[in-house]
């Protein structure tokens, strides 16, 4: 297929073949997408139950803060190991065998926590979240590196928006129908037997996306020379030679999502035990924060597209974050009434652009052949705050309720904020000074050029040479 170049005269036009890999891109770039998201609906309906449930969890079961606290960090110990291991597998082996795997291990995971949630059983519970999470962590790594391949940096902010958008629908709908599913059954279980089915159509739907789509693609790229997509040379040692800019962004977006989950984790009795509402009332804000995040994202992954200055899109998303922690400690307290809409409405806009920012910084950073091991380290991280951060806060929690609610634990969310906020303006300074991988392209684009004509010794002629 040809075209010709938009050119001053009609002499200067030059035909541009474009490749048939391009042209397959091209054509279905947008169902490969909308395919992508449907298959990773199942691993985020069932990421937010346990806080959805969080009362009749500790009623049913007979639990107190401390150990609610530990059934969160059901994921952080595999997740010490396993994030890093299933990188390296989905760098060398390549994203598309990793995709479905992980689909697999995300279906058996959720089974295993049904089963346990209709024997009441605690232990074979975690047992199944530890299973869920190590399925869930390596699925985002697999599913980035089939988006670096499909995407061109220019798009990653519609696309990065419409994963966001997809995925915080499934959030909404989970936090509607979990606690509706078990106030109509009165069971813990149902309400994860029907994320049981939800994870089967996912599975079906990443079957689809790979056998039909993702394979035909990397054949045709194959067959034109391109790099295969399994990358056999990658090791474990490639970690050193990441420049400062990934573990900075790496630091500002653990240390913000820590943040944001130690409100999350406790939003749900927050709004039952100081503002009077019922567990489904509970559970209709918590679907409206993620309503507000699905709404506001794809508008901000297009002006991000536009302007491009993912460094400053960090820093708005994280003072976003920590106003609405800071909000929930100060506002006026009262029965049933709309003063939560605030913090929730603050958050729910802010996680959306950190979310944003982070994977199209890291895209834009890391190559394809190592992202997968790259985007491994984050779960690693999360995971190393999850075993301290969620304990401390259950502790003060359980010392601190009756005196001061849960204030003293939105004060520790703050004070682990305001650190990756310091952080990132720190990446910004950085990136917008030295680095200019995360400005907006032309920008970054005349700056290298700058830099390469004032370091050349001799001038050089050809434009295509500069």
């Amino acid at each position: 297929m040809e075209f010709k170049e938009e050119c001053e005269t009609e002499d200067e036009a030059q035909p541009v073949i474009i490749s048939d890999s391009e042209v397959f891109r091209q054509k279905y770039k947008w169902i490969f997408l909308f395919l992508l998201c449907l298959s990773q609906l199942g691993m985020l309906y069932n990421s937010q139950a346990i806080p959805t449930l969080q009362v009749p969890f500790e009623k049913e079961l007979g639990i107190d803060e401390i150990t609610y606290s530990r059934i969160l960090m059901a994921d952080a110990f595999p997740n010490l190991i396993f994030p890093i291991i299933g990188g390296y597998l989905t760098d060398y082996f390549g994203g598309s065998a990793s995709f479905i795997l992980t689909s697999v291990v995300i279906v058996l995971g959720q089974s295993i926590s049904t089963f346990a949630a209709y024997d009441h059983s605690l232990g074979i519970f975690i047992l199944g979240k530890i299973v869920l999470g190590i399925g869930a962590s390596t699925a985002v790594v697999a599913r980035a590196k089939l988006i670096k391949l499909w995407y061109e940096n220019h798009e990653m902010g519609r696309v990065v928006s419409s994963i966001v958008l997809i995925d915080t629908g499934a959030i909404i709908i989970a936090d509607l129908a979990y606690p509706i599913l078990y106030e109509h059954a009165h069971t813990l279980g149902f309400p994860f037997l029907i994320g049981v089915v939800i994870c089967l159509f996912s599975l079906i739907f990443a079957i689809c996306l790979i056998l039909f789509l993702h394979n035909k693609f990397v054949s045709i790229r194959n067959t034109e020379g391109h790099m295969e997509e399994a990358n056999k040379q990658i090791s474990i040692k490639d970690v050193r030679a990441f420049p400062k800019l990934f573990w900075m962004a790496i630091f500002t977006m653990s240390w913000t999502m820590i943040s944001f989950i130690l409100v999350k984790m406790y939003q749900s009795k927050f709004l039952q035990v100081d503002f009077s509402f019922s567990t489904s009332q509970a559970s209709i804000f918590l679907a409206a924060s993620q309503a507000i995040t699905a709404f506001t994202t794809p508008f901000a992954g297009i002006l991000m597209d536009k302007y491009g200055k993912l460094t400053l899109f960090t820093i708005y998303g994280n003072i976003l974050i920590q106003l609405g922690t800071l909000l929930n400690i100060i506002i006026p307290r009262c029965d049933t009434c709309l003063w939560p809409v605030l913090p929730v409405l603050c958050q729910s806009v802010g996680v959306g652009m950190l979310f944003l920012s982070f994977y199209s910084s890291l895209i834009r950073i890391i190559d394809q052949k190592q992202l997968g091991l790259a985007l491994s380290i984050l779960p690693v991280l999360m995971s190393l705050h999850f075993i301290f951060f969620p304990g401390l806060a259950g502790y003060i929690a359980k010392i601190t309720i009756d005196d001061h609610g849960y204030n003293m634990v939105f004060l520790l969310s703050l004070f682990v904020g305001v650190s990756g906020l310091l952080v990132a303006i720190r990446m910004h300074v950085l990136d917008r000074n030295r680095e200019m991988k995360l400005q907006p392209p032309k920008v970054a684009n005349l700056v290298m050029q700058a830099v390469e004509l004032q370091n050349s010794p001799t001038i050089v002629e050809s434009s295509s040479e500069v």
